[in-house]
């Protein structure tokens, strides 16, 4: 007989690895019913601020793939919480990694879930591999410069699918849409990230960004980021995979 009836894990599972599989196999070994948690993209963008690589749909059919994966379930802003999982599936025990033990959060969490008759275990991170390990090897084999889109109205969408459907996205390395509107900061437009302009200054080499300007009005925009350092931009209508126009 296992330790736990039901058990529960969650998390992003970005590039699945070795370091997943060890984590559902220990999980596995200590309950008969296992339900897994994949995070939706909207979730991951707003605790980490990127897109993860694989989208949600093929991210959550990888995991309930997996051996030992009795369920997988979305995890949204409705259910991120661990008391509110345990709302949903009443688990017995929450499994997670061994970084998360010393955690303030983690540890009140598990306060409250012993509280209901759950709790939390840890176990031991496998340090060899990581998603965010394999995300930095990735992103050294990327060549080409920085691009940004700065409107993500119409134009903007339009021009990302120039992007996509041309062999210029193979020089272009999209990090996502710019947008002065608050109410898209964050926000998920064909799986493109839209920031605030001032999300550009987290960079620490601002020569290595260049942003197309995908709107009708680009003149306060140019004086915008050329006030923020910002000199490679290119007007949407001026760009050409061979020589792009660049304000300098």
């Amino acid at each position: 007989m296992k330790k736990y009836n039901i058990g529960y894990m969650a998390g992003v599972y970005d590039l699945f690895h070795v370091g997943h599989l060890n984590m559902i196999k220990r999980a596995k070994d200590n309950c008969d019913y296992l339900i897994v948690g994949v995070l939706v993209d909207e979730l991951v963008v707003h605790f980490k601020k990127k897109l993860p690589f694989i989208p949600f749909e093929e991210r959550i059919e990888i995991v309930s793939s997996v051996k030992g994966v009795d369920e997988a379930v979305p995890v949204t802003f409705e259910n991120a919480g661990k008391l509110d999982s345990w709302k949903l599936y009443h688990f017995d025990c929450q499994f997670s990694g061994s970084d998360y033990a010393e955690v303030p959060g983690w540890l009140y969490d598990k306060e409250r879930l012993e509280e209901v008759g759950s709790t939390i275990e840890f176990f031991p991170y496998t340090e060899s591999t990581s998603s965010t390990y394999i995300k930095k090897l990735i992103c050294k084999e990327i060549s080409g410069k920085k691009l940004f889109l700065f409107g993500a109205g119409r134009i903007g969408q339009k021009f990302l699918q120039f992007l996509r459907n041309s062999n210029e996205d193979d020089k272009w390395n999209v990090i996502g849409f710019l947008d002065n509107n608050p109410e898209k900061n964050m926000s998920l437009i064909d799986r493109t990230i839209v920031f605030q302009p001032d999300y550009l200054t987290s960079f620490p080499d601002l020569k290595s960004i260049t942003v197309v300007i995908t709107t009708k009005e680009s003149d306060e925009i140019i004086r915008q980021l050329r006030e923020m350092g910002i000199h490679n931009i290119i007007p949407y209508n001026e760009f050409s995979g061979y020589t792009p126009y660049l304000y300098r």
